[in-house]
């Protein structure tokens, strides 16, 4: 999937200034497309991340859950 693609690139772009990122880092510059479900969101992290830990998500769709944060598997 070329979203999906995207995705990775940019977060491999913010991993360069940041320690860590969450999902919603990614989308506020990688909007979903309407046409995937919204837990194709998921797939971002493949092998090339590890998790390192959780946040409370910002979105207030999120209602306080807490998401992952993640970094490049070096």
């Amino acid at each position: 999937n070329g979203w999906l693609l995207e995705c990775r690139q940019v977060a491999r772009r913010l991993l360069r200034t940041m320690d860590t990122i969450t999902s919603e880092d990614i989308l506020r510059i990688c909007p979903r497309p309407t046409y995937l479900h919204r837990n194709t969101v998921g797939a971002i992290f493949n092998k090339d991340f590890i998790p390192t830990g959780f946040v409370k998500a910002e979105h207030t769709a999120a209602k306080g859950r807490w998401i992952r944060t993640w970094r490049l598997n070096v």
